[in-house]
C-alpha cells in the first residue's frame, strides 16, 4: 500500500469512526496526546530494557509502528498534504543535506 492509499483509507476510516467535530487545533491537540501515549510505550521498553528486564517487540511491532503511520496520515489528511510520502522524501532530502553541510 503506499502512502496516497493510506490517506485514502485513513480518511475512510476517520469519516466512519473519529467522532471529533471540532477545530482543527483541537483534533492536533487530540493526536498529540496519543502520539504522547505512544512515546510512553516506548520509554517503558526503553526503561525495562535498560534495567535488564527481557522485553518482547510485539507491541512496537503491532501497535506503535502502526498508530504512527495511522496519526501521520491523520495529521497529513487534516491539513490537506495531498502525498505524505513526497513530505516524508522531502524531509529526508533535507536531513542528507544537513548531514553533508557538517
Amino acid at each position: 500500500m503506499d502512502t496516497k492509499e493510506i490517506q485514502k483509507k485513513q480518511d475512510e476510516y476517520d469519516k466512519k469512526y473519529w467522532q471529533h467535530n471540532s477545530p482543527e487545533s483541537e483534533k492536533i491537540r487530540h493526536i498529540t496526546l496519543h502520539i504522547g501515549k505512544l512515546l510512553g510505550k516506548l520509554s517503558t521498553y526503553c526503561e525495562k530494557i535498560e534495567h535488564g528486564e527481557e522485553q518482547s517487540k510485539i507491541q512496537i511491532k503491532e501497535e506503535i509502528i502502526p498508530d504512527l503511520i495511522f496519526y501521520s496520515a491523520q495529521l497529513s489528511n487534516l491539513l490537506n498534504i495531498e502525498d505524505m510520502g513526497k513530505s516524508y522524501l522531502k524531509r529526508l532530502e533535507n536531513n542528507i543535506n544537513k548531514f553533508q553541510n557538517r
